[in-house]
């Protein structure tokens, strides 16, 4: 087991520091661990891990062919998860519950490929999977902040500013909250976090640029440029963060 917790660890610094497709081999190995021990529960957790690989790798393909395969494939993981989440019926609802903030995250990517009208239906079905993952889910107030985000981006999708910026604003609160009990629960909780409270600020540093707020937008893009990363686990946040402040110029 502690193996395969290394192995976990590994790949998901590796993945923060944007190392995709070497976090990807790793996280698919510890899958084939999982599978060999009947670890059901430990299944759906690195299949949530492989998930967000393919958004990153997503979001990092200028070529639309690949950016469109790598989001099917996405989506394609988290049906995976959920069916294998049903069809035990030992796993927590707990468990299920952080599937839909995966579901969520993986209809936004997609959703982006879309036109107007098909667009909002998508939208729509993923903002009401993230409102009940964030009621439901397990762990800290702190991990809360997690699926917060991406309701947050959701509803900068759908053009619902002053709503998601108080949704972002609300998953500090949950930061600060939870802060112990993370802390206390988990030896990557500096890692996560980092990784929570930059995607928090990124987030916020668009819904401000959407509605022309420049110098807001510019102070939360810089905010998460100077977080400190000994381990290089926030490589694509600060890139996507450098993005932000460029646009701003």
């Amino acid at each position: 087991m502690e193996n395969r917790e290394t192995l976990k660890n590994q790949a998901i610094e590796k993945r923060e520091s944007g190392n995709l497709q070497e976090a990807l081999e790793l996280f698919k190995s510890v899958e084939q661990l999982d599978i060999s021990d009947g670890n059901v529960r430990g299944q759906l957790d690195i299949l949530g891990h492989i998930r967000i690989t393919y958004s990153r790798l997503a979001e990092e393909e200028t070529d639309l062919h690949k950016r469109k395969e790598y989001r099917k494939m996405a989506m394609n993981v988290v049906d995976e998860a959920i069916t294998v989440g049903e069809q035990n019926a030992d796993i927590s609802q707990g468990a299920l519950v952080i599937q839909k903030v995966h579901l969520a995250s993986s209809l936004l990517d997609y959703s982006k490929e879309l036109a107007n009208h098909e667009k909002q239906v998508v939208l729509e079905t993923a903002l009401k999977n993230v409102e009940e993952a964030v009621r439901d889910l397990p762990g800290s107030k702190a991990h809360k902040s997690w699926p917060c985000n991406t309701e947050a981006q959701i509803l900068l999708e759908l053009g619902q500013y002053d709503k998601a910026f108080k949704t972002a604003q609300q998953g500090e609160t949950w930061l600060f909250e939870g802060y112990d009990e993370e802390v206390r629960a988990d030896d990557q909780a500096e890692m996560k976090l980092n990784v929570w409270l930059s995607g928090l600020h990124l987030t916020m540093g668009r819904i401000c640029a959407a509605q022309n707020k420049k110098f807001l937008a510019r102070q939360y893009a810089v905010s998460v440029l100077a977080i400190e990363d000994h381990k290089n686990t926030l490589h694509a946040r600060k890139h996507d963060a450098q993005k932000l402040l460029d646009s701003l110029k």
